[in-house]
């Protein structure tokens, strides 16, 4: 696929419509450009200019004003926008137009940009006429209110004179004085982040193979950088409203502070079930609510783009790209059909104000977005250790035994029937699988319980590992193909961290239960610790990915946060301050080169790419830095950076419920009402669905809401702490009663497809037909525990709030 610069972007566009029929159509008055994909570009006379509307900011930047403790109401004063009184009545009375509306016809569609009528004048109103230059059938006004100086919200109501097929599209022009794309940054919340681009990304590391795919014969995937929504794909997206954690689009001047953003503002709570795959131009079966958001390099310049009901464009991604590139996967416009005398009204809210850092734009938008939707907790009915013993019903019945490894089965497993897919048994020991860590918990539970069953589960799995599990040079197999007694020869400083993290746990505690574990175990530890350990650099990051023989096959530090964790759980244990002084060299280059540059990425090892994971693993690492740290300054400075880290994570987890059709899974088969999303995390910019990774990120939340000053800051980190737990903890368990569209008791669904985009079936409102139980089920367990900068409160030392190294027994 033949990457696009920033600049070469626009010629490549102009080169496909000079050669597109519908570049000049005849009933148009005005030829305007066009997208790819042959839609013209709204005129350059009739984009809507942010600055048409607001005042100029003020040159300083403004300070964090609001109190985190007072909700923001919509009609309130948003924090950050600017504040300096109301734009001249002139140039609000002359708000000019920017639409378009497309009538799909048997002939074909037609393109009718609007002249906006003002009807209604006021100095905080004003309402317009939308008038095609052609008649279309269709009625539109606007009734525009000026909420503050730079918030303004307007709400399109659409009228059928005759039943008629439309959609709806504005664009808004963001120029400052140097505003240019390649200076801007964007936000499409839990998709887009600035140019969505995995820093220092090289052409030897694009296709690093990290992950076993069954639809590849077995064979590894490959993951490059060019396979999601980038500006080395293209530079103009719109998506689906329901492809982002809250609905919103922004754009971000570094230079000037300056930002835009537009919000939608209606309830979502209507949508069309579509076909699995659908392109070109679709007529909707029924009511939506959906629109989409985006942006657009115009000509050099930032647009923010809006359409109802949806319209994905340049591409719209619907479905892995290791699957179908990404450029076969055209854009898609869906088309709302109105009988005579229907109506529809849709709202929206622009707002332009200017901050300090792209950071300081995504808490915004989340302020803004959480004061508007307020989500509330979803009710819950089933305590934690009835949570827990239904989890106990995967490690009875997905345990296998092999000649030489034990484990469960974890991964490449069907939803319907919870078996393996094609009968390709695989134990990973971390990341999707967690074959170590469900083990350790299928242990300790066993013996808090006197569940003989989980003891000798426990027992099996975790000997075979320690016995048969580790390779010549000290490694864990990470990926271990039980019939082929085959292991995979590609490692993971993330696998590798999780799982020698899982062993540890379950040394820590036999030793506090009073069995001290063979000298052998504690061995076989050290050296699976010393051996990654000679591979962190000088800069102190880990490499994502090596061979065998530990020669680097991915120097990408996104595995860096994920040896914390074991590193601080080995200080305690060995009470040996070697391994704490690594995980601090290890937190420098997290601070420096992850949170401080806003670069959240390659944590997860199945995508390469923006993703919620960097930005939970880099708060937990803070968390436990913090903990053996007894320096209160260092300490409050640690608790800063993991705020700075939670509130880009917090930007992936969902604030509104999606809406399904009748026909969806996640609507039927989900009692009482269908699943509701609000709490669940979208993963990353190449997996564009919903699932429940959770682990420690809560306890994480908790602390920072605790100890981040001002305090009054603290309210949204313990507020979304509590709404994630009640929505993950049981919405989708299966149970007797309630299966939830679940093969088996206990076994926790992955891939939740929230939205139209899928791994190559299935679509919106299901599962993926194939994924990994393991990694939800440890995800919920570890959720349901509290525990103390990432150890259990059983194991912590009464005498010390910090939990000093463990005495040896």
């Amino acid at each position: 696929m033949p990457t696009h610069g920033l600049e070469d972007e626009q010629q490549e566009a102009a080169h496909k419509n000079s050669l597109n029929p519908l570049h000049h159509p005849p009933h148009h008055p005005i030829a305007p450009q066009h997208f790819v994909d042959g839609t013209p570009d709204v005129p350059d006379n009739m984009v809507v200019h942010v600055k048409d509307f607001v005042e100029q900011a003020p040159t300083t930047p403004l300070a964090r004003t609001n109190s985190f403790g007072q909700i923001v109401r919509k009609e309130e004063p948003l924090s950050r926008t600017t504040q300096s009184g109301p734009p001249p009545p002139s140039l609000w009375a002359d708000f000019p137009a920017a639409d378009y509306v497309t009538i799909l016809t048997d002939d074909g569609k037609q393109f009718h940009p609007t002249v906006r009528q003002r009807v209604l004048h006021s100095e905080s109103e004003t309402v317009y006429a939308l008038c095609p230059l052609r008649d279309t059938k269709l009625q539109i006004t606007e009734h525009c209110i000026l909420r503050t100086p730079g918030v303004l919200e307007f709400g399109v109501h659409f009228r059928a004179v005759e039943t008629v097929r439309f959609s709806f599209n504005r664009e808004v022009r963001v120029e400052g004085q140097h505003d240019k794309f390649s200076e801007c940054d964007f936000l499409l919340p839990g998709l887009w982040y600035k140019h969505n681009l995995v820093a220092g990304m090289s052409d030897e590391t694009q296709n690093i193979v990290l992950c076993p795919n069954p639809a590849t014969n077995k064979m590894l995937s490959s993951f490059a950088y060019n396979l999601y929504p980038s500006v080395r794909v293209g530079t103009c997206w719109t998506v689906r409203e329901d492809k982002v954690a809250y609905p919103v689009a922004a754009v971000y001047h570094r230079k000037s502070g300056e930002f835009t953003f537009i919000q939608r503002m209606d309830v979502l709570e209507k949508d069309s079930l579509l076909p699995g795959f659908p392109r070109g131009e679709v007529v909707l079966e029924g009511d939506t609510d959906i629109g989409s958001l985006g942006f657009k390099n115009n000509n050099g310049s930032p647009s923010l783009v809006l359409n109802f009901p949806w319209y994905e464009r340049d591409f719209a991604y619907q479905r892995k790209g290791t699957i179908l590139p990404l450029e076969e996967q055209g854009p898609v416009q869906s088309f709302l059909e109105l009988k005579a005398g229907e109506s529809k009204t849709v709202s929206w809210r622009l707002v332009y104000g200017r901050c300090d850092s792209y950071h300081e734009l995504v808490c915004t938008t989340w302020e803004a977005s959480y004061a508007h939707l307020q989500p509330k907790l979803v009710p819950t009915s089933l305590l934690d250790d009835e949570i827990l013993d239904l989890l106990c019903h995967y490690f009875v019945d997905s345990y296998l035994s092999t000649p030489t490894l034990h484990g469960f089965k974890c991964v490449n497993m069907s939803p319907r029937t919870c078996e393996v897919v094609e009968e390709d048994v695989a134990f990973e020991v971390g990341f999707v699988g967690r074959v170590l860590m469900n083990a350790t918990n299928c242990y300790t539970y066993g013996q808090k319980k006197g569940r003989q069953d989980l003891i000798e589960i426990g027992t099996s799995v975790l000997t075979s590992w320690f016995e048969h599990g580790f390779t010549e040079n000290g490694l864990l197999k990470e990926i271990f193909h039980a019939n082929e007694q085959q292991q995979v020869e590609l490692f993971t400083s993330r696998r590798q961290g999780e799982a020698a993290l899982a062993l540890i746990q379950y040394l820590e505690f036999e030793r506090h239960s009073c069995r001290p574990p063979p000298a052998e175990y504690e061995s076989k530890v050290k050296r699976l610790l010393e051996t990654c350990i000679s591979l962190q650099q000088v800069d102190g990051s880990f490499p994502r990915a090596f061979d065998k023989n530990l020669a680097i096959k991915d120097a990408n530090g996104g595995g860096t946060s994920c040896m914390v964790p074991a590193l601080i759980h080995a200080f305690r244990y060995f009470d040996d301050p070697k391994y704490r002084d690594i995980a601090i060299h290890a937190g420098y280059y997290i601070v420096s080169e992850v949170v401080e540059q806003d670069n959240y990425t390659s944590s997860t090892i199945d995508a390469n790419c923006p993703d919620k994971e960097a930005a939970t693993y880099a708060a937990t690492a803070m968390w436990y830095l913090a903990g053996v740290t007894e320096v209160e300054q260092l300490r409050q400075r640690l608790t800063k950076v993991a705020a700075k880290a939670c509130d880009f994570a917090l930007s992936y987890f969902m604030l509104y419920d999606t809406p399904f059709a009748a026909g969806h899974i996640l609507k039927d088969q989900v009692p009482p009402h269908g699943l509701h999303t609000r709490g669940w995390g979208l993963v990353s910019s190449e997996n564009n669905h919903i699932d429940c990774y959770a682990f420690d990120f809560l306890d994480v939340l908790r602390w920072v809401g605790d100890e981040v000053r001002p305090a009054s800051q603290g309210w949204k980190y313990h507020t979304m702490a509590n709404l994630i737990a009640s929505s993950l903890r049981e919405q989708l368990l299966p149970r007797p009663g309630r299966m939830c569209g679940i093969g088996k008791v206990g076994y926790m669904p992955e891939v939740v497809q929230q939205t139209l985009w899928d791994y190559g079936k299935n679509g919106k409102g299901t599962y993926n037909y194939f994924m990994a139980f393991g990694w939800p089920v440890a995800s919920i367990w570890r959720m349901l525990e509290r525990r103390v900068f990432g150890f259990h409160p059983d194991l912590l030392p009464a005498d010390h709030p910090h939990a000093p190294p463990l005495a040896r027994t």
